[in-house]
């Protein structure tokens, strides 16, 4: 029997009609296997530890199956698979320059905002991905690179057309193989050798399609490959597609293992701290993502060394927090009233200050025994998930959106009436990760089956307190986030 989302309706047919409705609350179905304990690694989740990380070839022979024929297109099939890829590329990690529309032009008008709002330049530039165009001139024809980007768009057409996982099936794997062809090449020094940003754009597109493919946790296989691979190629700022393949991985571990614990793969010395540059989709500028990345690594050493000193844990943690809070952004409330359209340049101001708000949620609740009954959490959760019904409603469907909505929802309170009655508790979170599943990557709804566990085991331990040295996410969230993917 599936997890079903119960709505209790109020009765009309008895009581006066003045007498206003109670309160609409939303209950997840609790079975008897949900009582038993579920056995998972309490360490190292988000890597593998079936194959050795000096073996990057073993992990991609994980994903190699039988050879199968690679499709023979035409030109046209073949161009129609090329322009879906570059239409959904786009949306997802360009969200901000699509919306603003091909000519450069806000699609949105900002003349009722308050100036004042915004603490920094309207004129303050925001990091540019790679274009899909860029990628497609990459491509050569035959090459792994070429059926990576036929694999991704074909999966990605599958979600509506079932019929296309076959061919996308296909593609993957003539790409895996050409892959791992490049990889041996590499390692053994011998020509021709592929540039290295082709291979680890490769890499990053063959992750991709295992995250659209309903996310199953072997798109985490991909991680160490490319971390070894990063780590024996020269690289530099100036090499764009390189930069992104190498930010893409890093900021996936980031995000991932800041719900499960795990260790990092990736140095944060990748992030560039002093860039107060948002990147588009990450939604956040590298110096807030390497702030998230000390929290996750402080977090896992507050679980895993349970004696560490509490004054030098709070001082840290202090440390960081008001690092956060350093970082120059909008005023959420202040956004939120405003009248008139939102533009994409400040949906993306918004989104970036709603991960500082959710960044010092996951701080505290990870670090310093807060939780959802906390006044400070419920204000900050009530404040990031009225921001994000706020740019959500002006159609601003981004992948960037994930882990702030993932933080506060994993910290909602079951007892808040106050946000069941403004629609912004259950009730609201799923269908509005169902909606942003139609627009990302597709890893939404997996995220919502990781939220409904964690409701759960909220629900059956309502009154259950925390132990000595143990925090609310390690006790609630983390053990319901086995190899999520947040990015």
């Amino acid at each position: 029997m599936e997890d079903e989302l119960y709505q209790n309706t109020p009765n009309t047919s008895s009581g006066s009609e003045s007498e206003p409705p109670p309160p609409v609350r939303h209950f997840i179905n609790t079975l008897s296997a949900d009582f038993v304990p579920q056995q998972r690694p309490r360490d190292e989740l988000f890597a593998s530890k079936e194959v050795s990380v000096n073996s990057p070839s073993a992990h991609l022979n994980r994903l190699l199956e039988v050879p199968l024929e690679v499709p023979q297109r035409n030109a046209d099939h073949q161009a129609y698979f090329l322009h879906y890829f570059v239409y959904r590329f786009s949306a997802v990690f360009s969200p901000c320059s699509v919306a603003r529309g091909s000519n450069g032009t806000v699609s949105g008008s900002t003349q009722n905002l308050d100036p004042n709002l915004v603490r920094h330049s309207h004129n303050d530039t925001y990091a540019m991905p790679l274009q899909p165009e860029a990628i497609l001139k990459l491509a050569l024809p035959g090459s792994a690179l070429h059926y990576a980007i036929m694999a991704v768009a074909a999966c990605m057409l599958a979600r509506d057309e079932p019929h296309w996982i076959i061919e996308a099936i296909k593609y993957k794997s003539e790409a895996l193989r050409l892959l791992q062809l490049e990889l041996d090449r590499h390692h053994a020094r011998t020509q021709p050798a592929t540039p290295p940003h082709t291979v680890l754009l490769t890499m990053t597109l063959l992750c991709i399609y295992e995250i659209s493919d309903g996310c199953a946790e072997i798109w985490t296989v991909h991680l160490i490959p490319a971390w070894r691979y990063i780590n024996e190629v020269p690289y530099g700022s100036q090499d764009p597609a390189l930069h992104m393949g190498i930010q893409f991985f890093a900021y996936q571990d980031v995000m991932g293992r800041t719900a499960c614990g795990s260790k990092g793969l990736f140095d944060s010395s990748l992030w560039n701290r002093q860039s107060t540059k948002h990147n588009e989709w990450m939604g956040c500028s590298e110096q807030l993502t390497a702030l998230i990345a000390d929290a996750a690594d402080l977090s896992r050493e507050k679980r895993l060394s349970p004696d560490l000193d509490i004054l030098d844990l709070f001082s840290k943690a202090q440390k960081l927090e008001n690092e956060i809070g350093s970082i120059k952004g909008v005023d959420l409330a202040s956004i939120i009233e405003s009248p008139g359209p939102l533009s994409p340049d400040m949906a993306l101001h918004t989104v970036a200050e709603m991960k500082a708000v959710a960044a010092q949620i996951y701080l505290r609740c990870s670090l310093l025994r807060h939780g959802p009954e906390h006044d400070y959490i419920r204000g900050k959760v009530r404040l990031v998930l009225e921001a994000a019904k706020f740019v959500l409603g002006h159609g601003y469907h981004w992948t960037c959106l994930q882990w702030p909505l993932f933080v506060t929802a994993s910290q909602l309170s079951p007892f808040d009436e106050d946000l069941e009655s403004r629609n912004l508790g259950r009730g609201f979170i799923l269908p509005a990760f169902e909606e942003l599943d139609r627009h990302t990557l597709g890893n939404s709804a997996r995220i919502n089956e990781a939220l409904i566990r964690i409701w759960k085991v909220r629900d059956m331990e309502c009154e259950s307190r925390l132990r000595d040295g143990e925090s609310d996410w390690h006790k609630f969230v983390a053990p319901e986030c086995h190899k999520l993917s947040l990015a």
